[in-house]
């Protein structure tokens, strides 16, 4: 596992190995990357028509493992290696969206929400996986049969994109209403209470013909490009294909909790349901501080992935690729969240018809917190040492303990 050094560490206090049977130690954990680094964005590379739980991929990188024993950085602190559990707040990293096909003739890449798939000279194509939970499959691509050819729509949070056939592309899946940003549940504003849309695709000859993209913000034809901060996949414009819309963060709080407030992102305060609420958006990254330990809703949405264009305008009629997918989107209710500093990522679009590295969506996520337990204790501890596995090499940098 891997983990951040905020800076913030704790004051130092020197524990003896008596104090500190059942010690458990809460530690900052930041997401890696598949290849074991940390960027600030972290693209899902799927392959056509696939999909996984980012969750896993972002939290299985390297961990202590069970039995090894641990050595502190300061004072010759040791311990034994127990396990690991997750301590105020879940996994809040969401699945990106699935872009088009790379090439043409190919499937729609899966994601979040899937992919639309490209028109294929031998036969229709798939559309992208999703994750479940977090979104729906692509429209698949039609057969390119003589002069027509057809690509399918992306993906939606709230649908799946529409089949691309004879002429017609495939129209984007919709999107999904949430009102955390202001409460206004009548609202339908996109990017304020309604988000994810999958982008449109094209169909026709030498000079193609575009279906709608989803609600939500879903791109289409000559506004090819997602909408901003609502997640929606890119749509197909010929030539030109559309860059998905980057993410969007929400998080709301009822504050009749005693001692426990949020700072950071952009204020808004309303009452619902006689809950008065207060809610945080986040447009860009940045982090959020906590006070106190209490409960919260968010609303977190991956970049959008990009779409293909209409490859080659020729007597054949080109190649006309999917729209991109929505971002994954998850809303979670009633989570504890415990007093710290966390980071906070708003993933970019991807970029239409880019490489399989830029075409699908970014990733948005909250630094999570772990709590690891540890045994047999020699030693004295530091808050804030760095702690290094001798058998993994895993380090964390523990901010807490509770003895």
């Amino acid at each position: 596992m891997a983990f951040i050094n905020q800076g913030r560490h704790l004051s130092v206090v020197g524990l003896t190995a008596s104090a500190l049977m059942d010690l458990q130690i809460k530690i900052q954990g930041n997401i890696p990357g598949p290849g074991g680094t940390n960027p600030e964005q972290i693209p899902y590379h799927g392959t056509p028509g696939s999909s996984q739980l980012i969750e896993r991929t972002l939290t299985s990188l390297p961990d202590f493992q069970l039995g090894e024993t641990i050595t502190g950085s300061v004072n010759s602190y040791t311990a034994v290696y127990e396990g690991v559990s997750l301590v105020g707040t879940t996994e809040l990293a969401t699945c990106v969206g699935g872009g088009a096909g790379g090439g043409g003739e190919q499937a729609g890449y899966g994601g979040g929400s899937g992919g639309g798939g490209a028109s294929n000279n031998w036969g229709p194509s798939g559309g992208g996986g999703s994750t479940t939970g977090q979104g729906n499959n692509g429209g698949g691509g039609g057969d390119r049969n003589g002069h027509s050819g057809a690509g399918g729509g992306g993906g939606g949070a709230g649908a799946t994109g529409g089949s691309g056939g004879g002429n017609t592309g495939g129209a984007g899946g919709n999107g999904l209403a949430n009102f955390y940003r202001d409460g206004n549940a009548s609202g339908t504003t996109v990017g304020m209470h309604i988000f994810a849309g999958g982008g449109g695709s094209a169909g026709g000859n030498v000079t193609p013909t575009y279906a709608a993209g989803g609600s939500g913000g879903g791109g289409s034809g000559t506004t090819a490009v997602g909408a901003v901060n609502t997640g929606s996949g890119g749509g197909a414009a010929g030539s030109v294909p559309g860059n998905g819309g980057s993410g969007i963060i929400v998080l709301r709080y009822d504050t009749s909790q005693s001692g426990f407030s949020l700072a950071g992102g952009t204020t808004t305060t309303y009452t619902t349901g006689a809950v008065n609420f207060k809610a945080h958006t986040f447009l860009t990254s940045g982090s959020v501080v906590v006070t106190g330990t209490g409960n919260i809703d968010s609303l977190i949405i991956s970049g959008g992935g990009g779409s293909g264009g209409h490859g080659n305008s020729n007597s054949e009629g080109g190649w006309f690729r999917g729209g991109g997918g929505a971002g994954g989107m998850q809303i979670l209710t009633n989570t504890q969240i415990i007093a710290g500093t966390y980071a906070v990522a708003v993933g970019a679009g991807g970029i239409g018809s880019g490489g399989n590295d830029t075409k699908t969506g970014n990733l948005s996520w909250i630094t999570p917190r772990r709590t690891i337990s540890l045994s047999e204790p020699t030693g004295a501890f530091v808050t804030g040492e760095t702690l290094t596995g001798g058998t993994s090499g895993a380090t964390g940098d523990v901010i807490i303990y509770t003895p």
